[in-house]
């Protein structure tokens, strides 16, 4: 399977029945293409992938069901965008002791498309470290990985857009349970200046585990009405800043909220009343 030089595909959706491919999966140069969710039926190969100079691919989840047995080369190279590599077929290979070639990726704290970060994250059976949510797939995909995992302690915690891809995330439900403590930053929002469109998220309806955060908390530029699913955060170690959220129109969702170790920041909520 070829798929190279398409500037307009978006999506290989329309290859949801192929289970196998005898031969290599080459992915390269397609411009527009954010996932590989149409590769998702394939579990049997035999050959190369070679996933290359995708520019808007945020994850490779699609290629998750192929038996490693006959994947002889694994390269990810040069997608700006992508953040999600830790997927089953991949971690899998690696544990053969095959070796994967991966570099210049997205290096957006939090991904799990370079190398040292890939290897930590497929060894883990419960999430630590850093974690950056953009897409619903990463979410789902977390909480599929994670699912018999409960308060779980991050470093991090990101559910942002970034630079040329806006986050889709609706839905923090999947995350139910799994997580109670943030040991560092919890931003929300836009994770940089070059992220031009709020993310669409209106709820963090399925965080209601998380009960403590140690450092800063950003909540700018979301699309967020309001506050729930933070309703048990007792503690901020850091500051918290509420900056930029045109429809948030409450904070009741902090009520619980007993600690805040640095300074208060809510500015420019055009709806915020209560």
């Amino acid at each position: 399977l070829t798929v190279y030089n398409n500037s307009l595909l978006a999506n290989l959706d329309g290859l949801n029945n192929v289970t196998e491919i005898d031969g290599n999966i080459d992915i390269i140069t397609n411009a527009i293409i954010k996932n590989l969710n149409g590769l998702n039926g394939v579990t049997q190969m035999d050959g190369n992938i070679v996933v290359q100079n995708n520019a808007s691919l945020t994850n490779i989840y699609g290629l998750e069901n192929i038996d490693s047995a006959g994947i002889n080369q694994f390269k990810v190279l040069s997608n700006s965008s992508l953040i999600g590599c830790d997927i089953e077929s991949l971690c899998q290979y690696m544990s053969l002791g095959k070796t994967v070639e991966i570099s210049g990726n997205s290096t957006v704290i939090g991904s799990t498309c370079i190398p040292n970060a890939l290897s930590q994250r497929c060894q883990m059976t419960c999430p630590s470290g850093d974690v950056t949510f953009i897409t619903q797939a990463d979410i789902n995909h977390f909480a599929s990985r994670f699912a018999t995992c409960q308060n779980a302690s991050l470093q991090s915690l990101n559910i942002v857009s970034i630079s040329n891809v806006l986050s889709d995330i609706v839905d923090l439900s999947p995350l139910e349970g799994i997580l109670s403590e943030i040991t560092g930053e919890f931003r929300l929002g836009k994770l940089n200046s070059f992220a031009t469109q709020i993310p669409p998220l209106t709820t963090l309806e399925g965080l209601e585990s998380l009960t403590s955060i140690g450092g800063n908390v950003y909540i700018d530029l979301t699309n967020l009405e309001n506050t729930n699913g933070l309703n048990n955060l007792s503690t901020i170690g850091g500051f918290l800043r509420i900056k930029d959220n045109p429809s948030l129109q409450n904070l009741n969702g902090l009520s619980a909220l007993a600690t805040l170790t640095k300074n208060l920041e809510i500015t420019n909520n055009a709806v915020l009343s209560d």
